[in-house]
């Protein structure tokens, strides 16, 4: 992600989000995005939804969440705060 959006002139910093105190560390007035997939392929860590919704929405980030692996089957992201 992060060299093929830089081509784009988007800034992409990688956090480990299974620690929502980490993004507040990261997050700043520039950040516009929080993406992230839970679980996380392949190795299936989770990130909590609702924590790291809220720390976004606190920062006025838009937060996006690949529910690919969970489907909505066992996932429903929007439901737990995330907007899209």
């Amino acid at each position: 992600m992060r060299d093929g959006l830089s081509r784009f002139g988007v800034k992409v910093t990688h956090v480990d989000l299974r620690d929502p105190d980490n993004l507040r560390e990261a997050i700043s007035e520039q950040t516009r995005i929080v993406y992230f997939e839970t679980p996380a392929n392949p190795n299936m860590r989770l990130v909590d939804i609702v924590a790291v919704s809220a720390v976004a929405k606190q920062a006025g980030a838009l937060t996006v969440v690949d529910n690919t692996y969970a489907s909505p089957l066992l996932t429903r992201p929007i439901e737990l705060g995330a907007d899209f």
